[in-house]
C-alpha cells in the first residue's frame, strides 16, 4: 500500500496526470536536476495524506477494512495506466484509496 508523489507543472499550474507521468517518462526520473530542466515539481505528500494511508493499512491488516465497488474502479484505473514491464513483473501493491478518491483527476 503506497502514495505517490503529485507532479506540478510550474508552466501549465497544474497536476500532471498519471497517464501523462508515465507516457512522458518522467516517472523514472532519478534526479532533482531532471525534473528542474522539465519545469516540474514534486509535490511532498500531505500529513492528512499520510495519515489516511497508516489508518487503511492498520485497518486492513486488522481486517476491518471495508473496499468499496468505487474504490475498486478507481485501482483498475491507476493500474490500467500503470506501465507494463519485463523488469518489474506484476505489480501486487495498491493505491492508498483516499488518495485516489481525492485525486481522481489524475486518473484521466
Amino acid at each position: 500500500l503506497h502514495i505517490p508523489k503529485k507532479h506540478w507543472l510550474r508552466d501549465e499550474h497544474r497536476f500532471m496526470t498519471f497517464h501523462e507521468i508515465f507516457e512522458s517518462g518522467v516517472g523514472r526520473y532519478m534526479y532533482a536536476r531532471q525534473y528542474e530542466e522539465d519545469g516540474i515539481e514534486l509535490i511532498e505528500n500531505t500529513p492528512e495524506e499520510i495519515e489516511s494511508l497508516a489508518i487503511e493499512m492498520d485497518e486492513r491488516l486488522k481486517g476491518t477494512w471495508h473496499t468499496t465497488y468505487e474504490d475498486e474502479e478507481l485501482q483498475k484505473r491507476f493500474w490500467d495506466v500503470f506501465p507494463k514491464s519485463e523488469l518489474h513483473g506484476e505489480i501486487k501493491s495498491r493505491i492508498g484509496s483516499e488518495f485516489l478518491r481525492e485525486n481522481r483527476d489524475m486518473l484521466y
